[in-house]
Parts: C-alpha cells; structure tokens; sequence
C-alpha cells in the first residue's frame, strides 16, 4: 500500500503531508510543535509526529513530493517570466510612454526575489531529507500545480475552474486550470511580477502591519473605508485582458506614494480589497463563461482573503465554491502529495471530511499536563454538556480536544469560545488575549441553523466547514450573533456537523438548548503572534498565561484563578 510525504517550501509555514490511497491521513504544520510563527526549513517534527502516528518508519514512505522544481529550473522559469512580463507591456492597450515605463521597471525592480534563495531552500530540503534516513524517491513539482491539485482534489467537484493566486511560485503568480474528472488541465500562468500576492502585501507593509502575516488585518480594516476614494486611480494601473488581468508597474517603489502619505489607512485598505476583487472576478468571470462552467476551486496565499472569496461566490451561474482549507503554502505540500498518488493510481475529486488531520494526544497526556499547573478541576463525563453550560453564563472557555486542525485556521479542537449574543465582545475579548484585530471573531454554527443565519448557503455549504469565505448574514443573524458579524454584515462561518466535529457538535446543541443562539464565537487558542496550540501542554500553558475562565481539554475541565463572568442576554 503506497504512501507519499508532501513537503512544503521550507520558506514560510513548512508543513508536511501524508497521502494514503488518495485521501490525506495526517497533515501538520512544523510552527505548531516548534512555537515559533510561520516556521521556515525542514519539518522535522511534524514528520516525527506523522511516522508516529500512522505507525511507520521513513522506508515505508513510497515517495516524496516537492512543491518547486529543482533550482535550475526554478531560475530559468523565474528569468522567462520577467521577459514575458516586458513583452506584454509592449503589446498592451496602454499608451506606448506607460509601455515604456512598465518595460524599464519589470527590468530594473523586477528581481525582486534573489534567485540564489532557490538554491538555498533546495538545499534545506534536500539535507533535511538526508538527516531523516529517507533514501527513495523525490519528485519536483510546480509550484502553481500543487495549488491547484490541494483544492481540485479535494474539492469533491467532478468539473471546476481552479484559480490559484499567491505572491510567487515557480515563475508565475497565479495560475487557471480546468478541474475535469480525474484531470487537471493547464490553461495559462500569471506572469510573477504581475504578483496580485506582492500587490496586498506591499499594502499590508505600507499601513504599517507585517507582510505575509497580517493581510488579514488589512482586510478587516477595508470594512471601514470608503473604497471609491482611490480606486479608480489604482485601477489605472490594470488592464483587464480577455481571460486575465495586466498590472502595470507593480514594483515601482514610488507607486502610490501620495496618497500612502496623505491618505486615512481604512480608505486606503478598502480601496486596494476592492481592486483585488474586481480583477479576480473578473477572470473568473470570464474562464468560467469561455470554459462553460459553474464551480470554482481556489488555493493560493491570496485565497486566504475570505472576501474575495465571497465575491468570486457570487458570481452569476456560479453554483458552487471551494477554498482549499491549507490555502497558503502550507498546502503545496499536500498538492505535491496527491500528484504522486495521482500519477501512480489516477482518482477523482474527493470531499474532506474534516480537517483534523494533525497530531493527537492520549487522556495521559493530558492529565499529565494538567498537574504541571497550580488549577482546580474536575473530570466530567459531559464535558460538551458543562461547556456550553458556561458559556451560556457568558464565560470565555479554551478548548482542547482530538487532532489538530491541519492549515490556518482554529476549526474548534483547539480553540476558544464565547458568547455572539453582544457585539463589545470583540473589544474585551481581544483585550484579554492581546490582540489588535479589525475583523470580528468567526462564529461555529450549527449545521441545520445554517440557512436561517446566512445567504447563498447552496453555493457554500462546504466550503464554509473549514471558515474559508464570507457571505453576508440574514437578520437573525444579526440580531442573536452581532459579536461575529462584520461592520459590513457579512461573517466568516464555520459550519458544525455532527459527522465533523462530533463533540463541537454537542456544545453548540446544548448552548442552542440554553440560550436558542445556535452559534458561538470561534477564535484560535493561542497568545498573541503565536501558532496555535499544539499539545496538552501548550493548552494548560497558554490557559495559565491568558485570561480565559475555563479550560475544556479532553474529559477535564480547568478553572482560571479568577474569573470574569459576563451577563450574554
């Protein structure tokens, strides 16, 4: 029976994946078992963790994906893609002197990667591979193609547009396939300096938040700006092709100066989200249109932008959307790993699940864990039923609980709930775990609430699993659950089942019981600029360190030393 390893760039969020018959048995993310945010390398431990958990050594691994060609290749695809960018400039619809100006930047500004990193995260790589004892197999894959199999293949959709879209990846920025059964077509690459992905984190830098790691921020503040002020003067810069886009001068450091040093941050943030959904929409539009279909597929850096997403949804004909759960390169790995599977034993799309595919942790562990600590508590054959309990007395309670989430997101296995009914809960909330966020608090739903609390459910329902879209929320919703619901009226949902998260499941059931809300606010389990929690110990320690009220993990719940009830009516 073949397994394959995926890994990822040893860049940014190293991940390693494990595929047997097709389908991913484990998936982790290094920077959970290391504390250190957006771990770069090797992903020793998450390898570790896998072997251990699927019950195998490395000889048993039947080949290892990589999501980048070997460096020659990576060079000489990065070089084309320069050329190919001042080729277009010429041929463009824009006035021969802007042509001009374009060419001079795409060749003076255009390196903006130092083709010698290749050579260094090769090398990572490979004596990563060296130190672990693995002695088979490797195969280099593009880096656009590991996108686009991370979604299509687990998107369950038998024929789909698939769009990826990221800051860079073997030459391009972004790529268009056509999902067709078992296949992946290739439609056409986003040439790399033309970077939508180098676009919003130039902007997420200028608004003085860190590039590559608070886009997020940037999008949750353009709920509160005025885009038009600045729109059409960025949209300038944009030629939208028959089936893509043209960005002129992407890279020019003066660009936008003025109105970065003139301009309120919130007009500025919604202005740059509302260029980057009109030129994404716009080729969705029209691939769908020319291709003659009605699903999208999604992966990419910039497919974390859960507006986007929406607007992409809502497209006319569009049926239904899928947003790869590791949208970010800590799915290439994954990508890689169905490739090989793939090309050994060709499959169709498939649906997730869940997303709980990283490690696990015994009642031992956790007990263990526990008694590290100086905390009152109690073990419970109910824990679900004493949760929600709490919560609906208006307490903050973390959650520990079965495998870890596999991509960015806190999909409540390790967690922290609240209340949705009052919307200064994003306020106090916030202050108690030392965060600074724009964008509210994410709120886990019950499955059969779901088309009572939000629009266009049919187009979402499972995608929405894994809180990868928005889409905008009915009265009700907004009524009972104002704490998850955006300036804008929109939320980011993550829908509950009883078959993918069983005991999340029963919490929300019994809150729904209590206080007839059938959502609570989800938000990930860690401090401040940390990777979410990991391990039984990580969950006491961070209880320990913050300011929650009580701590569900496992059959035991742990009481804070004070307490901060709040009245939820």
């Amino acid at each position: 029976m073949s397994i394959y390893l995926g890994i990822s760039s040893p860049d940014c969020d190293v991940t390693a994946t494990f595929i047997k018959d097709g389908k991913i048995v484990y998936a982790a993310q290094e920077e959970r078992f290391t504390r250190v945010k957006q771990q770069t390398g090797f992903p020793y431990k998450a390898i570790e963790d896998g072997l251990r958990y699927l019950g195998i050594t490395i000889a048993d691994i039947t080949g290892v994906g990589y999501g980048w060609y070997k460096p020659e290749q990576e060079k000489k695809l990065y070089l084309q893609s320069g050329k190919l960018s001042i080729k277009q400039a010429f041929s463009s619809k824009a006035p021969f002197m802007e042509s001009v100006r374009h060419a001079v930047n795409m060749y003076r500004r255009g390196m903006f990667i130092n083709p010698a990193e290749f050579d260094k995260a090769h090398g990572q790589f490979v004596a990563g591979l060296q130190k672990i004892g693995y002695k088979g197999s490797v195969e280099y894959f593009n880096h656009q193609l590991c996108h686009a199999a991370s979604t299509y293949y687990t998107s369950g959709f038998d024929k789909a547009l698939v769009i990826t879209l990221d800051g860079y990846g073997s030459g391009s920025a972004g790529s268009i396939y056509i999902g067709d059964g078992e296949n992946l077509k290739f439609v056409k690459f986003i040439p790399s300096p033309q970077s939508l992905g180098l676009m919003y984190s130039k902007v997420t830098k200028a608004l003085g938040f860190i590039p590559n790691r608070h886009e997020g921020k940037v999008l949750g503040l353009a709920a509160y700006g005025n885009p038009d002020i600045y729109f059409k003067d960025i949209m300038k810069d944009f030629i939208l092709t028959d089936d893509a886009f043209m960005y002129l001068n992407p890279l020019d450091p003066n660009k936008y100066k003025k109105i970065f040093k003139d301009g309120k941050a919130e007009d500025l943030a919604a202005a740059f989200q509302k260029v980057l959904e009109t030129v994404v929409v716009h080729m969705a539009k029209q691939n769908l249109k020319k291709y003659n279909l009605d699903r999208v597929c999604l992966a990419g850096g910039v497919a974390a932008n859960v507006k986007m997403n929406q607007r992409v949804m809502e497209i006319d004909g569009v049926k239904e959307i899928f947003v790869h759960p590791g949208m970010s390169d800590c799915g290439i790995g994954t990508g890689a790993a169905l490739m090989l599977a793939h090309k050994e034993k060709p499959f169709k799309p498939y649906k997730l699940d869940d997303v709980f595919l990283g490690a696990d942790y015994t009642e031992d562990e956790i007990l263990d864990a526990i008694k590290k600590f100086d905390f009152k508590y109690t073990r419970e054959e109910e824990p679900e039923k004493k949760a929600a309990e709490l919560l609906a007395k208006g307490f903050v309670v973390g959650r520990f609980n079965g495998r870890m989430e596999y991509g960015p997101r806190a999909l409540c296995n390790r967690t922290i709930m609240a209340p949705t009914q009052q919307s200064d809960v994003n306020k106090w909330l916030n202050k108690r775990l030392n965060r600074t966020e724009f964008m509210p608090f994410a709120p886990a739903t019950l499955d059969y609430m779901a088309d009572k609390m939000y629009l266009n459910m049919d187009k979402i329902r499972y995608t929405a699993e894994f809180m990868t879209i928005t889409t905008d929320c009915t009265d009700a919703m907004k009524q009972n659950s104002a704490a998850a619901v955006h300036v804008d009226g929109t939320a980011r949902p993550q829908i509950v089942t009883a078959k993918n998260n069983p005991t999340m499941y029963k919490i929300l059931e019994h809150y729904f019981q209590l206080t007839g809300v059938p959502s609570l606010v989800n938000t990930s389990y860690n401090m401040h600029e940390e990777p979410i929690i990991c391990n039984p110990y990580d969950a006491v320690k961070t209880f320990n360190d913050g300011r929650l009220d009580y701590l569900s993990i496992g059959n035991y719940i742990l009481e804070a030393h004070s307490i901060e009830a709040r009245d939820v009516d």
